[in-house]
């Protein structure tokens, strides 16, 4: 059964590997090749023809119901009903809807944001909404995070927004079929009522029902740097803690003269009930990967053991991987799967065939040690860091959730319904408890080092941890000492240098705004920090901090901030509050408080590892003018020139010009994100560049950049770059001029991509 999953699995992720999905027709030889094996008894080949043949389907049905090109940005009308709970913050209202009586061409599932709206919906309502919707579209950087995946995981094929209009109505009472994630949402309200005053009310919601929508960003930042996590969510260990509470509690209950009747032995009545407090608490928590996992090899082994069988732990976890795949072959895109399934496959490892210890102290230590190295690859992978203070912290944080927060959360939660005082008294104690706790886990987010960045690492020292990893789980010590043998290349691989004398330069993708990073060989230098949201989430966070840890960056030698609009500063709190920048360079116009920085002025020159930094304007640092005042800086080494732009328009390119300050440069990024407001046809000329970049989003409002402008650039022959279209634009100007030049959502093509 074994090999069969490892099959299953393998062919599965084959597909999702593929840069563009194969024909549906593969399907049939798939089949065909699956048959055969099978008749010759090749578990592994029949399972891995399977694997992906079942992938195929399920991955060309489900992009077959993503949105257009020609309904992308014109209102539409549509009717649904709320299918999430939904997510309410400063900025409105976000959930996902169920399209009903619907064109072909509407996707079936649409995740919707409603804009400064007092409007409250419930999940399962009938609504008629005017709404502008897009294709799934996601940032793509090195090091960030891939939203157009988690879309396709999650079957959303289409995101938007709802138009203010007299047609939105509700038009239906809540559907049954939505019974459970009304149930869910009621909790989470009723949490929240309850626990308003208390700061622990986001994270015991997540605990309840599994709806993390309000915990905070700093919370979550905690979680991260103490690896803890798994313990905000509802996961498998959690489902186990309460299946197995409630299996005591039958297994007690049954004694009772009252129950002798029924004529169930103690056995029987502990394994029924754990297999109802398991599929309860999974329901309550949404069905994710981890609770579906637990489900699954909890009702396989207390089956077994209600019909007086017995099915080896290894049969069980093949069982359920298997079992989830073939519900959900998309759900190896999720990062919850691998950790889920990599921390019980550690964990049988560790205790197979291993003797007694001699406490259950020592087996939870020994448990927890394996867990910890045995899915940080996992993490290196995902994530690019881990958590150096993680087994130490698990070691008193998974007692205390088991013991402590989650019984009193449920507890609290069922005593609502019967006894609101007494609920509501258990409630604000597991609140309180919490919150005496907090202090001690941010302490220890807040340790040097606790949390380890890892640089880009090859492929090849990746697959070498995660055998390794494996190895390091057996209970064999020789083998266990090879294993972390094979995890040393991760972990010293050199961060990669340039040579003397060279610079990159990467213009990040941030949407509608500008980011850039310049690097020589041991100094960094970030330029903008890209947009903030209304949803209270930025660039800085999402993409640059990411992009920098990517090249084992830690402390920035200079932020400079051009000017003040929102686009191009917005995520500058979350980058000097993630890391430590030596120096901060900002335009007239810029207003940040908290840090003390030096006004950006023309003349100011620096050299970094042979590359020159020479700031050309603004002339007088006392100008405020928003776009006029940006700072403008060029970058030289002895094979090129780069000039960074930020918004200047037409006023300052004059003067630009009039003073001498621009001469050629062999590449520009574009200022004001391609806006005829800018790139003066004497501006282009006097640049003459070989390579124009255009920071701007998909399908903006503006329609940056302008046509005409790109025509412009092209006419004085430059290759012109858009971040919408390349994704990340990486160029590496050498002493013997530009070497190479990477456009990351190209060179990194993926199916799901747009």
């Amino acid at each position: 059964m074994l090999a069969f999953a490892a099959g299953f699995l393998a062919g599965d992720c084959a597909v999702q590997l593929t840069p563009t999905l194969p024909a549906i027709a593969w399907c049939a030889v798939l089949a065909v090749a699956a048959a055969i094996a099978g008749m010759a008894r090749q578990w592994f080949l029949c399972a891995l023809g399977c694997g992906a043949g079942w992938t195929l389907i399920v991955a060309h049905s489900t992009l077959a119901q993503t949105l257009p090109e020609r309904l992308e940005g014109i209102p539409i009308e549509i009717v649904g009903a709320i299918a999430s709970i939904p997510n309410v913050n400063e900025s409105g209202v976000r959930f996902v809807v169920d399209t009903r009586e619907r064109s072909a061409d509407v996707p079936a599932h649409i995740e919707l944001t409603w804009f400064d709206s007092q409007v409250r919906v419930a999940p399962g309502e009938v609504w008629h909404l005017r709404v502008k919707l897009r294709r799934p579209r996601g940032f793509a950087n090195p090091g960030g995070f891939d939203y157009e995946r988690q879309l396709l995981s999650e079957r959303i094929g289409a995101s938007g927004y709802i138009l203010e209009s007299s047609e939105n109505r509700r038009i239906g009472l809540p559907l049954r079929r939505y019974a459970l994630v009304r149930l869910r949402a009621a909790i989470a309200q009723q949490l929240s009522d309850t626990l308003s005053p208390s700061t622990m009310s986001g994270l015991m919601r997540g605990l309840a029902v599994g709806d993390q929508q309000a915990i905070s960003a700093d919370a979550w930042r905690v979680f991260a740097k103490t690896g803890t996590t798994h313990l905000v969510a509802i996961s498998g260990f959690h489902i186990g803690v309460v299946a197995a509470f409630v299996g005591v509690l039958c297994g007690a209950l049954v004694r009772l003269p009252q129950a002798q009747r029924w004529r169930l032995t103690r056995c029987d009545a502990r394994a029924a009930g754990t297999i109802v407090g398991g599929a309860f608490y999974s329901a309550l928590a949404g069905f994710s990967v981890p609770t579906q996992r637990t489900l699954v090899m909890l009702c396989v082994y207390f089956a077994m053991r209600l019909l007086r069988r017995s099915v080896p732990p290894w049969r069980s976890f093949a069982l359920a991987l298997v079992a989830i795949l073939a519900l959900d072959p998309l759900a190896p895109l999720q990062i919850g799967f691998w950790l889920s399934f990599g921390a019980v496959g550690v964990i049988l490892l560790a205790i197979d065939g291993r003797l007694a210890v001699a406490s259950k102290l020592q087996e939870h230590v020994h448990i927890q040690s394996v867990v910890t190295i045995g899915i940080a690859p996992v993490l290196v992978s995902a994530f690019g860091n881990i958590s150096l203070v993680a087994p130490w912290v698990n070691l008193i944080a998974i007692p205390f959730f088991s013991l402590v927060a989650v019984p009193g959360v449920l507890i609290g939660v069922m005593l609502l319904g019967i006894c609101p005082p007494l609920g509501m008294c258990v409630l604000l104690a597991t609140a309180r408890v919490l919150e005496w706790a907090w202090p001690a886990l941010d302490w220890c987010a807040h340790l040097p080092l606790a949390l380890w960045y890892f640089a880009e690492r090859p492929l090849w020292a990746l697959l070498l941890a995660f055998v390794g990893a494996v190895l390091w789980a057996t209970p064999i010590a020789a083998i266990r000492f090879a294993g972390a043998a094979l995890c040393l290349p991760v972990i010293i691989w050199p961060v990669q240098q340039l040579e003397p004398g060279a610079f990159t330069l990467a213009v990040l993708d941030v949407g509608q705004g500008l980011a850039l990073v310049v690097r020589t060989r041991s100094h960094v230098l970030v330029y903008d920090a890209g947009p903030a949201f209304r949803s209270g989430r930025d660039t800085g966070e999402l993409v640059v901090v990411p992009y920098l840890h990517h090249l084992g960056v830690t402390r920035p030698d200079v932020l400079v901030l051009s000017h003040g609009d929102l686009d191009h500063v917005g995520g500058a709190r979350s980058m000097l509050a993630e890391m430590d920048v030596r120096r901060l360079l900002q335009g007239p116009s810029v207003k940040i408080p908290e840090r003390p920085a030096d006004i950006c002025g023309a003349g100011e020159q620096w050299y970094w590892d042979g590359v020159e930094f020479t700031v050309l304007h603004p002339s007088d640092v006392h100008d405020s003018a928003r776009n006029n005042s940006s700072c403008v800086i060029e970058v030289r080494n002895a094979g090129g020139r780069a000039l960074l732009t930020g918004d200047v328009e037409r006023e300052s390119e004059t003067a630009l010009l009039e003073r001498g300050a621009i001469s050629h440069a062999d590449i520009v990024v574009a200022a004001h994100h391609g806006s005829r407001t800018s790139s003066t046809l004497p501006f282009v000329q006097a640049t003459h560049p070989q390579h124009v970049i255009f920071s701007a989003g998909w399908r903006n409002r503006w329609g940056f950049p302008r046509p005409e402008v790109v025509q412009r650039w092209q006419e004085e022959g430059a290759t012109t770059y858009t971040t919408f279209r390349s994704g990340a634009i990486e160029i590496e100007v050498t002493p013997q001029g530009i070497r190479h030049i990477g456009q990351y959502r190209i060179d990194h093509p993926r199916y799901w991509r747009q």
